[in-house]
């Protein structure tokens, strides 16, 4: 073989490696990107989904309290109650997507 046709083949294979070794990185900061969207999508809609059950779980308690007028929740388990509610909206604003 001469020379130029030695050249040629070193030139088309090391072209050929770049071009997947470039692909390969394009994917690889493909998937960083899908998998931080799913954890966000994740923490921002089911983990948020939750935080607004145990919301309304704990307005209830106090719509009870109301309703049965529930002297005993107030002196007792309305401040643990309102902390409660507190933290669960401090979790809530700390999301991204709401």
């Amino acid at each position: 073989m001469a020379f130029l046709t030695k050249l040629k083949w070193i030139l088309g294979i090391s072209l050929v490696f770049l071009l997947i070794a470039a692909t390969n990185l394009v994917d690889r900061s493909n998937f960083v990107q899908v998998k931080e969207s799913v954890m966000t999508i994740y923490e921002d809609r089911l983990v948020v989904k939750d935080l607004i059950l145990d919301m309304y779980k704990d307005m209830q308690k106090k719509k009870v309290a109301i309703l049965t007028e529930d002297q005993q929740f107030f002196t007792q388990d309305n401040q643990a109650v309102n902390r409660n509610l507190s933290t669960l909206i401090e979790r809530y604003e700390a999301t991204k997507l709401t």
